[in-house]
């Protein structure tokens, strides 16, 4: 081809009127940068930009052709899943409302973004070069997360941290909620249009178009990637939403013959997959311990009850109108269990991990209605499209966009994902395209012009200037906080930070920043510093994270211990189980003589570790029963399958109480005393048959053998553990003596040889423990030796703590 033609072509591709759209969605999300707080801050900011910039092609646009405004409806329908979210927030006067300016420009700038492409799209055709820049999106972010995967040094600069698959995106549910939207458009892409149009024909011969074979190449690479990249509700919502996209196809645009091989093949194909899933979970020791194996288990779905639990909680409170857009954050630490630590160490979530939940939150009983009319006027859209349409290619479109709303919506039960930017911005896009073609089915001629009178100037550009200028004026500020934030955070803690972010949260009070300083001021001993921190706080976001306990250290700073004392109680009425609250109670407990609060607290750190290890059958607060009596070891054991009784030593608990009054009234102690502390709690816990090996019915005349064993698993770890901390010593005075910028290869070639020096006590170690599994009931033991390890150390260190 000559080069004039070559010349000719680019230039007819790079005028096509989709072109700059395809280029923004490729821009938006192949990019990364981690100087905001977290990715996700960046890519609103992509996206907000590229309306602005688009702003300017509109105008332009709309000179030189006279284009007709987007209809009212329109922004209508975009806006009224935002709208009904404002009567909480109004109701409520933004008591609850922390995140309302960021979830306000993500959704200003989406409606931006469909109304844009509904205006500028003429003909179905134009869509082509929009699909092409999300096929190249898919390789090229599938390409990026592959070859993080393999960790290749020189694209390791623009990864992020972490090892797991994210590309561009932040996190490894975002990406793949990002892929599964747009997997079902390229699997019906790749399929030839001329036999989708031709029923009627049984023995059509499949021929594949160069577009054919990039949509299937796209697809099989993308599908490739969500399936490595081992999200669990990503890789459901992609068995679902490609099973029904393809029957989609085969029932409205294939032929009877062609259906039934179709319907046929999905059935061996499912049957196939079961058979196989349940073949690995069986077999498969490294399966069972992966992440897809761990939905069969119950304790893996904790992170996502608590945050349920507490959702369900709050919309009980408001359940007509809810309280408004972006209130998850506070309501989570308003209505979260008080017992959650018990099930779950994670204590902070910006969102419910379920977009229904989160939205029923925001706009009540009332919202999910209108959640209701505005998906099932998408979909009656798409059925519309499939019917009617005399285009294949937006029959296939439509079935394709179908099989992605349903991959969003089945991630959306179980995941946060679908409330971010870079999940919510391919989502909006599908939704425009939906548009675009219903308005092409009902259409006949699509392209409408108007007069450039004064009236349809300002009704184009009013609605268009509002949302944008609301919108930065929102970010900015919010994006220069974030942004001065981080910077603050790059560099070590000291003092100078204490000034830096004072006056950060005078312009913008950002409660990450917040909290910061809060916690800054307790390590400089500043107490009215942190006073006024704490008032802004309140102000901000009540009750957030560990904000009553750090009242109490207030208190306990100036002297004052009744109301530290008090600041702690009120703190553990909604969150019981925070070992350093824990802690901080038995040291102030027995400072002023109140053993009934002490005991209180040891029955809380007792019960609270047993909950670390695993230890009862029954996931109950209540079936964990801890008291004090006349027991002849520290610590007696009583299991049922039940409930777990643990019964401490009365003259334990004496002396327990007794060392920790003394550490805190002399402020020091001596090593001799925690050595005796800490021999004396072992070797009395080791006397409970609760925390002896058992040995299996049939192994009972092995006794002497499997002691044998335990013993040469003892002198085997203790061996490799005195072997490991002469290398991690080795390794860190070559740390101190490398340069800054070498440390991350440094640390990198360092690990690898921890792992290869350490595997011959660890493979020795698996044989002896495969062979005492099937003897005895060894993980049993060993969860049970972990509590009381536990127990010594966390007990230990309120007695003798190390600060002291």
């Amino acid at each position: 081809m000559k080069t004039s033609a070559v010349l000719d072509q680019s230039r007819a591709f790079i005028q096509q009127r989709l072109f700059l759209f395809g280029l923004l969605f490729w821009g938006v999300n192949s990019t990364a940068y981690y100087v905001l707080y977290q990715v996700n801050s960046y890519k609103i900011l992509l996206v907000l930009a590229s309306v602005t910039l688009l702003t300017i092609f509109v105008v332009w646009s709309y000179y030189q052709s006279g284009n007709r405004a987007a209809p009212w409806s329109l922004w209508g329908f975009l806006g009224l899943p935002l709208l009904v979210t404002l009567p909480g927030y109004w109701f409520y006067q933004g008591k609850y409302n922390y995140n309302f300016d960021y979830e306000l420009v993500t959704n200003l700038s989406l409606i931006l973004w469909v109304v844009f492409l509904y205006q500028i799209t003429r003909r179905t055709e134009d869509l082509r070069v929009l699909f092409l820049f999300m096929g190249i999106t898919l390789l090229y972010s599938s390409i990026w997360a592959w070859v993080e995967l393999f960790d290749v040094e020189s694209f390791s600069l623009n990864l992020g941290q972490g090892s797991s698959m994210k590309a561009t995106f932040g996190n490894r549910n975002y990406f793949s909620g990002f892929l599964i939207q747009l997997l079902p458009l390229f699997l019906i892409l790749s399929i030839p249009e001329s036999n989708s149009s031709k029923k009627d024909e049984l023995k059509s011969r499949w021929s594949f178009s160069k577009w054919n074979r990039f949509a299937l190449l796209t697809f099989i690479i993308t599908l490739c990637t969500i399936v490595t990249a081992q999200s669990r509700a990503a890789l459901g919502a992609t068995l679902v939403s490609l099973f029904i996209t393809i029957l989609g196809y085969a029932f409205f645009l294939s032929s009877s013959k062609t259906r039934k091989r179709i319907i046929l093949a999905l059935g061996v194909s499912l049957a196939l997959l079961i058979i196989a899933f349940f073949l690995f979970y069986s077999l498969d020791e490294g399966f069972q311990q992966s992440r897809l194996a761990a939905v069969f288990n119950i304790e893996a779905w904790y992170g996502r009850f608590m945050p349920w639990e507490a959702a369900v909680t709050s919309i009980q409170g408001s359940p007509w109108i809810g309280y408004g857009l972006g209130s998850s954050y506070n309501l989570f630490f308003q209505f979260v269990p008080a017992n959650a630590r018990l099930f779950h160490s994670e204590h902070s979530y910006n969102h419910v991990h379920s977009e229904y939940l989160e939205y029923l939150q925001e706009a009540g009983l009332v919202g999910g209605i209108v959640f209701l009319f505005f998906w099932g006027y998408l979909f009656l859209q798409i059925f519309r499209i499939v019917r009617n349409s005399s285009s294949p290619l937006a029959q296939k479109v439509a079935i394709g966009i179908a099989g992605g709303f349903i991959a969003y919506l089945i991630q959306s039960l179980f995941s946060v994902a679908p409330r971010m930017m870079v999940v919510k911005f391919p989502l909006y896009t599908l939704i425009a395209v939906v548009l675009i073609l219903a308005r092409f089915t009902v259409a006949s001629s699509p392209v409408i012009k108007s007069s450039k009178s004064l009236t349809n100037t300002l009704k184009h550009f009013i609605p268009i200037s509002i949302c944008l200028v609301l919108a930065w004026s929102l970010y900015v500020p919010w994006m220069k906080g974030q942004y001065e934030f981080v910077e603050i955070r790059q560099t070590p803690p000291s003092s100078l930070h204490v000034d830096q972010l004072e006056a950060l949260v005078q312009q913008r009070k950002d409660v990450y920043a917040l909290n910061y300083l809060s916690h800054l001021n307790l390590g400089y001993r500043q107490p009215q510093k942190l006073r006024e921190t704490i008032k802004l706080i309140d102000q901000t976001l009540p009750d957030y994270r560990d904000l009553g306990f750090v009242k109490a250290q207030l208190a306990y700073m100036e002297k004052d211990f009744p109301a530290a004392t008090q600041a702690a109680l009120k703190y553990q009425e909604g969150d019981r189980y925070f070992i350093p609250v824990i802690e901080f109670l038995l040291k102030l407990s027995a400072q002023q003589g109140d053993r009934k609060l002490f005991f209180e607290q040891v029955q809380l750190i007792t019960r609270k570790l047993a909950f670390d290890q695993q230890l009862p059958i029954l996931k109950k607060e209540e079936a964990v029963r801890v008291d004090q009596g006349r027991v002849k070891s520290a610590l007696k054991v009583i299991f049922t399958p039940s409930d777990l009784y643990f019964q401490w030593n009365e003259q334990f608990i004496q002396y327990f109480f007794q060392s920790v009054l003394k550490s805190q009234r002399l402020g020091k102690w001596r090593r001799k005393e925690k050595a005796l502390f800490v021999r004396s709690l072992g070797k009395s816990m080791e006397t409970s048959p609760y925390f002896f090996v058992q040995i299996r019915k049939g192994f009972e005349q092995e006794q002497q053998q499997i002691m044998t064993l335990m013993d040469r698993r003892i002198l085997l770890v203790r061996e490799r553990d005195q072997f490991l901390r002469r290398l991690d010593q080795k390794h860190r005075v070559l740390l101190v003596r490398s340069r800054r910028s070498e440390r991350a290869k440094i640390q990198k070639a360092q690990a690898l040889e921890r792992g290869e020096k350490g595997k011959p006590y660890q493979n020795r170690l698996e044989q002896l423990e495969k062979t005492l599994r099937l003897k005895t009931e060894f993980d049993q033991y060993l969860k049970r030796q972990q509590f009381k390890q536990a127990v010594i150390r966390n007990f230990s260190q309120v007695a003798f703590p190390t600060s002291g």
